[in-house]
């Protein structure tokens, strides 16, 4: 890739050496260029862990049993409006000088070295509207240390095409609408947070839904139980909590799973499926919930699809209601946190998430999310693990009226760094 990179400079500056045009061809490719980070996912199986806590808040109140066993087969919903547009990222081959505007009397922000990424975001065709000066905007993303992000203004004929940066960080200033929800972010007062280990990350703003942090926070990459968000979601939305279902999924089979411990001919409610899906991860409960929901394995995962779409989840695309690895099976720390805010505006979906110990029917059930209990104000959401998707979580909690959701995949230690960008968010937003 490198080789490649540096072979393709050689030829653009000798483009530039001879006809002055490089700017011109280089630009030209930029605009065509699309380029969201693609983390990848890999097949490989493995199971969810963790540790036992305490009991939660009270269980929402249920209805009167209603015998059921028959399968609701549904439609996928209608697709989502506009798709993001795509980001468009130049690298300098060779050291540039920056500006602070796009007129010539600009101040110099001094020299950045070659193969420094930005993103472009106006200008390309050689010369600044109205200015003289040639310079083109730029977004400087910041290295996640150091400097914050910020606009710059830089020769064109330094540049050409490039993918995104890796990792990708993001934060933002807040304070102003966010441009997906029309509603107003809280406004940044401090810089960067540590660097989480976590190979991608985001801390979502659950009242706006703004990416406050992101770390790869649209990178592709399997979700684990993770997954089980958008189960629980859909059986949600198309059960009723006191439905009861027969099962014909036998969890003693089910190796190096995590389990709710289902055995065929059981009949279980709806609601204490969704507690064993959430709570101690069981991918039994996942596959009762689908082929209850929806009559078949791929039918509910069809249901899922379409309810990633509608919800907008550019980066999400579901093989399996349980999360264990399969190729084609992904998602991002954004459209996870997503999916959660969306599932946390529900009652009941708040009880599965915020529950740390659930006994119904026969199963006493822990959830394995330590983060419960540990850390003021958390109540959610889900924890997981594949060995393509490493120890993941994404994490949940309220202070002063405001929640904040962290999604972390691939970390060394999930609870703690949920824990150290939760503070990190309260502490350095001011909400209006």
């Amino acid at each position: 890739m490198r080789a490649t990179f540096h072979l393709g400079v050689l030829v653009l500056l000798g483009v530039m050496t001879l006809g002055g045009l490089g700017a011109k061809i280089g630009w030209e490719a930029v605009r065509a260029e699309s380029s969201i980070p693609d983390v990848g996912a890999a097949p490989k199986a493995a199971a969810a862990g963790g540790g036992p806590a305490p009991s939660g808040p009270a269980r929402p109140a249920g209805g009167p049993a209603i015998e059921s066993t028959r399968a609701q087969v549904l439609p996928a919903p209608a697709l989502a409006p506009a798709k993001r547009p795509p980001r468009r990222w130049v690298q300098n081959f060779r050291p540039s000088e920056l500006f602070a505007g796009p007129e010539r009397g600009a101040a110099r922000l001094g020299a950045v070295g070659q193969f420094t990424t930005y993103e472009l975001v106006e200008g390309g065709d050689g010369a600044a509207a109205g200015t003289g000066s040639g310079r083109v905007k730029l977004f400087d993303p910041g290295l996640g240390v150091g400097r914050l992000p910020g606009y710059v203004w830089a020769d064109p004929k330094d540049f050409g095409p490039s993918g995104p940066p890796q990792p990708l960080f993001e934060l933002t200033d807040g304070g102003g609408p966010d441009p997906t929800t029309g509603r107003p972010a809280p406004e940044r007062v401090g810089g960067w947070p540590r660097v989480p280990t976590a190979e991608l990350a985001v801390v979502l703003d659950g009242d706006s839904g703004a990416i406050l942090y992101g770390k790869n926070a649209h990178g592709q990459v399997a979700p684990a139980s993770l997954t089980k968000i958008l189960t629980a979601i859909v059986a949600i939305e198309h059960g009723k909590p006191q439905d009861k279902v027969r099962i014909d999924i036998d969890s003693r089979t089910m190796w190096d799973s995590t389990v709710m411990g289902l055995q065929p001919g059981d009949v279980i409610s709806l609601e204490t499926l969704l507690y064993g899906l959430m709570l101690p991860s069981g991918n039994d409960a996942a596959l009762a919930i689908g082929r209850y929901i929806s009559g078949s394995d791929d039918r509910f995962v069809e249901l899922m699809n379409g309810r990633a779409r509608t919800l907008g989840l550019e980066d999400t695309q579901i093989r399996n209601p349980h999360g264990l690895d399969e190729p084609g099976h992904y998602s991002s720390p954004y459209d996870l946190a997503t999916m959660a805010r969306h599932g946390m505006q529900d009652p009941l979906f708040y009880h599965l998430s915020a529950t740390r110990n659930w006994h119904a029917e026969g199963f006493d059930l822990w959830n394995l999310n330590r983060l419960l209990g540990q850390y003021p104000g958390a109540d959610g959401v889900k924890v997981g693990y594949t060995d393509d998707a490493g120890r993941c979580i994404v994490s949940s909690a309220t202070r002063n009226g405001h929640r904040v959701f962290v999604s972390l995949i691939r970390s060394h230690d999930p609870v703690g760094e949920s824990r150290m960008l939760l503070d990190y968010a309260f502490q350095n937003f001011r909400w209006p």
